[in-house]
Parts: structure tokens; C-alpha cells; sequence
């Protein structure tokens, strides 16, 4: 029994597969059934750690992207990713015709896209799930040939035909484990305070991306210096951005009393990420939708930032979609100042009812089945190839 994991470019795309890789394993213990053996198509590993430690075989096949963007460069571009996009799809029949996996699931992004048509061609089922509110191009250019397509907003529906919303389940965004609470647990009172963080002030956490989002942090450095009179935070700034903001922040806050309160990290890895989870009071972030589905997951009230349309197709979509199922506060980028930052975060964390109201809307868009429910899906593909 084997199982194809496609989908690639972000980690929005790729850690999704591990989520549903590990359910897997665990629906497989359960049934006793032989466990299948699980590949991961794409230009590039990803994480290669990752697939290792859950035996997850890689097998590359190139892939190309076309660009929207209306420029002299990206019509060039695009002009040789057409050969790499016919070349991936060639590249990605070969591999499949030899592995010749019981079913391939994708989680779109153009790494998925060779994979996915010639799987159609060999006429290997085909299961799809998109994680935004606009379902990108992959997921709509092969959702036609897919037996089953798993989408986590309810807007997306809009974008399929009346054939496809047959196929078509609302299921969530399935999450890896390592960032799932832990249900024998004690309460978050009792969770050991990561970062030098302490129980006296509400805390506040920025998630400015793995790269970092310079706006929103240009804003809350702004904001700072009052931010820090009644609550701490904990910034992710990107690697790019850790030095510079360092810097500015030692400059701003040297005689400010709350200085210990302000906490930069470059980059946090899983295990600080789900200590954080658990004592964040609210969020800062921008609108990737594998991060709304893990704070929802949390019950973290937020306060959304989406790249803007030119730059993000989703981002914005995806913002307003989940403020309306889990009470998020969207701010557009060009209407941020440290003013309004300021203002909205008082508003939240210093009304303590209004908090926890925020706290119970949030938990709305969690879905902690949907990595089960795919994976059950793809056992079912593989037990009735068996028969």
C-alpha cells in the first residue's frame, strides 16, 4: 500500500502532509492494519528532518511557476517556467508510473500541480485540500479529476461547479501534532512561563512570519514604549529583521522602565511556538491560514494584518473570512498606525469580559479532526485497492 503527498512552496503547503502522514500512522496502529508506505513528491525536501523521523520517503520532481505579476520580468520568466511546468509534468509521470502509489493527496501550490495532472493521466485517485478562503490555481485546475476535495472556509465553495461540490467536504486545516494542545495537561495557570516571561501583565505575541514582516514591525516598535506600561511581548521579527529591530528597541526603550517586558526572537521553532500558544493573551499576525487555524485551535483572540491583494492573492480573504467565524480584529496594512495598533489591543486587553468573549469566539474555526478525516479518506482509497 503506498500514498503520494504532493504540494510545496510554503510551509502553509507542506506541513499540512505531515499532519496527515502522522494520523495515518495512527489510524493504521489502531485498525491494525499494515502501515502504507508514505512518499513526498516535490521540487525540494522542504524539511528534510521531518520526513525522516517519520519515514517518509522524498522523490523529486521538478516544477515550475507562473508569475501574475505584470512585468517585463515575469513574462520572461514565465516564458521558461512554461518548459519547466511541461517538463515537471513529464518528470512527474515517470515517478509515478514506477511507484504507482494507491492515491495521491495534494496540498496545492505550484509544486503539486505536475504531480496532480499526471496522476489524472494514469488515472490514479486523486485527493485535494486548499486551506484559503480563494482556492488557489492548482486546487481549481484539478479539482475536476479529484475523487475528494477538503476545503477549510466555507467562502471557497463558491469557487467550484455544482459536479465538484458533490466531492467537496468542509474540513479544516489539518495541524501537525506538535502543536496541538495537550488534553492531559493542566490548565495554562499552571504552564511554565517561557522567555522570561511572568503572570503580572497580559502578554502579547507578534508573529511577523519565518521572514519577518517589516510594517508590522516598524508599528509596534512605534508603539512600544506605552504598549510596555501594562502589557509584555514577545516579538518574532524574522531573521532578516532581528538585528535592526534589536537595535531600535535598545535605543527607544534605554530609560524605559518596562524594558524586561519586550522580548525579540528571530525565528520560533515549534516547541516556543506552542509555549507561547498556551500563554499568549492575544496575537499580532499576518493572515496565512495554517496560522488562523493554529491560534483558533488555541483560543487566542487576534488582531489580523493581510498582506496586501497586490502582494497576497488570500491574505486579505482568508483575514476577513476568519473575523467573521472567530471574532478576529482585521487591520488593512495601509490603515496601520501605532495609534490604532494601540488603541485595538487596549480595547481587547484591558476589558477583561470582552477578552474572554474573544476567547470563546475564537475556538469557532478549529477543527482538531481534519487531519483524521482526510487521512481516514485516504485509508479508505487504499483498503478498497486492496479488495
Amino acid at each position: 500500500m503506498k500514498i503520494a503527498l504532493t504540494g510545496g512552496g510554503t510551509g502553509g503547503h507542506f506541513y499540512p502532509l505531515i499532519a496527515v502522514a502522522e494520523e495515518i500512522e495512527k489510524i493504521a496502529r489502531q485498525k491494525r492494519l499494515i502501515s502504507p508506505s508514505v512518499y513526498y513528491i516535490g521540487n525540494k525536501h522542504y524539511d528534510k528532518t521531518t520526513l525522516d523521523n517519520l519515514g517518509i520517503s522524498f522523490l523529486y520532481c521538478p516544477a515550475g511557476k507562473k508569475k501574475l505579476t505584470k512585468t517585463l520580468f515575469s513574462y520572461i520568466s514565465n516564458f521558461f517556467d512554461m518548459f519547466k511546468i511541461l517538463f515537471g509534468i513529464f518528470y512527474a509521470f515517470i515517478v509515478l508510473y514506477k511507484l504507482y502509489p494507491d492515491v495521491v493527496f495534494s496540498k496545492g501550490g505550484y509544486v503539486a500541480y505536475p504531480v496532480c495532472v499526471a496522476a489524472r493521466f494514469l488515472k490514479i485517485p486523486l485527493v485535494i485540500h486548499d486551506s484559503d478562503s480563494i482556492p488557489g490555481r492548482v486546487t481549481l485546475r484539478t479539482a475536476k479529476s479529484a475523487m475528494y476535495i477538503g476545503i477549510a472556509f466555507p467562502e471557497a465553495e463558491k469557487y467550484f461547479s455544482k459536479n465538484e461540490l458533490k466531492k467537496t467536504s468542509l474540513v479544516g486545516i489539518p495541524m501537525r501534532s506538535e502543536l496541538t494542545k495537550n488534553t492531559n495537561s493542566k490548565d495554562n495557570s499552571n504552564t511554565e512561563m517561557p522567555f522570561g516571561l511572568h503572570k503580572n501583565k497580559k502578554i502579547i505575541l507578534v508573529l511577523g512570519g519565518s521572514l519577518g514582516a517589516s510594517y508590522v514591525n516598524d508599528n509596534i516598535i512605534d508603539a512600544l514604549d506605552k504598549l510596555l506600561v501594562n502589557f509584555q511581548i514577545v516579538h518574532q521579527t524574522g531573521k532578516n529583521n532581528f538585528e535592526k529591530i534589536k537595535k531600535e528597541a535598545n535605543i527607544y526603550l534605554m530609560n524605559h522602565k518596562h524594558f524586561k517586558d519586550y522580548h525579540p526572537e528571530s525565528f520560533l521553532n515549534t516547541y516556543e511556538l506552542k509555549k507561547m500558544y498556551s500563554v499568549a493573551d492575544i496575537i499580532i499576525t499576518r493572515a496565512g491560514s495554517s496560522t488562523l487555524s493554529e491560534i483558533s485551535h488555541w483560543g487566542i483572540p487576534s488582531i489580523i494584518i493581510p498582506i496586501p491583494e497586490t502582494v497576497s492573492r488570500d491574505q486579505r480573504s482568508n483575514a476577513y473570512a476568519y473575523a467573521r467565524i472567530s471574532g478576529g480584529v482585521v487591520i488593512e496594512q495601509k490603515n496601520l498606525s501605532p495609534g490604532i495598533l494601540l488603541s485595538q489591543i487596549n480595547s481587547i486587553l484591558l476589558d477583561d469580559k470582552l477578552l474572554d468573549e474573544k476567547r470563546k469566539l475564537a475556538l469557532n474555526f478549529d477543527n482538531p479532526e481534519a487531519a483524521k478525516t482526510i487521512a481516514n479518506t485516504l485509508i479508505s482509497i487504499l483498503i478498497s485497492h486492496e479488495k
